[in-house]
């Protein structure tokens, strides 16, 4: 989708993929993704719209808004520097420095949370600066929500806080992860039970209920800006054969298939297009590439 450089197009596909899911019951998704594409060794390029923060910011923009149109959750990720990780390695340390992490790293999350408003925010795994991010408070309070006014809930990655205590080694327990992650801001842990700590860490003083407070009136606001406890119609399954995959979606995957494709070689001055000369050469296969 970012090699269509259609940021209209990557809108059109989104509202069909929040309809669907809203057909089905789903009420979150974690998308789009927002992050830059630097390191090519790095295994999650293809997720990425690529290495330009300006197109990652218009295409996540175009994403966000047709899910809000929808009230499906979407959520932007990952905050922040996850693209660039030493050695390619998915949970590696990322540096830059000030410089970098305001000129590249944080500019589509800049555009997206202001021109959007998206309700949740994932956090990356990576350590940014030998600080990990799940535990960074300057990161996910005061540049995400003080400086660029993100208002939402911030939701964990799979087992980010779980792995300050196994990978960072900045928790001695499941309770001083849960402690550090909800002190630098992280609203909900998933795939991961030391949240479950936190009743315990309320009673014994070390976090205040205000604090406890805080997440969970992030979330429910959330949840009520998005209708969860209105009256909902149950979603009706039998007839989802009408509703997913229909002709104007798939017609719509083709669309975008076809405006992403890349020519890499102009073998015998294919270009421009001839179907008649085309049937009469001998042509070896065209190959085509998504960046």
């Amino acid at each position: 989708m970012g090699s269509s450089f259609n940021p209209d197009l990557v809108g059109q596909v989104a509202e069909v993929i929040a309809y669907e899911s809203k057909a089905t019951g789903v009420n979150q998704v974690l998308a789009p993704v927002l992050d830059i594409a630097r390191e090519l060794r790095w295994g999650r390029v293809e997720e990425t719209y690529g290495e330009d923060p300006y197109l990652i910011s218009e295409m996540g923009i175009a994403y966000v808004k047709a899910f809000n149109k929808h009230r499906v959750i979407a959520t932007p990720k990952h905050f922040v520097a996850h693209g660039s990780p030493s050695g390619g390695l998915n949970l590696a340390s990322v540096s830059g420095g000030e410089r970098e992490l305001y000129s590249i790293y944080l500019r589509p999350f800049v555009r997206v949370i202001k021109e959007t408003n998206p309700y949740s925010v994932m956090n990356s795994y990576n350590s940014y600066e030998t600080i990990p991010v799940a535990k960074s408070k300057k990161l996910l309070t005061n540049i995400l929500r003080d400086q660029l006014g993100f208002n939402g809930y911030v939701t964990s990655d799979w087992g980010s806080v779980d792995m300050l205590r196994h990978f960072h080694q900045t928790a001695e327990d499941k309770a001083d992860a849960a402690k550090q992650a909800v002190l630098a801001g992280i609203d909900i842990e998933v795939d991961g039970d030391n949240y479950e700590k936190l009743d315990s860490l309320v009673r014994v003083g070390v976090l205040s209920e205000k604090e406890i407070d805080t997440n969970v009136s992030r979330i429910l606001t959330a949840k009520f800006a998005m209708g969860l406890f209105d009256d909902r119609t149950i979603p009706d399954y039998q007839n989802l054969n009408l509703i997913i995959h229909n002709q104007k979606a798939k017609q719509l995957a083709l669309d975008m298939a076809r405006e992403s494709a890349i020519l890499l070689k102009n073998s015998d001055n294919i270009l421009p297009l001839d179907i008649n000369k085309l049937n009469s050469m001998n042509l070896p296969a065209l190959v085509f590439i998504s960046l």
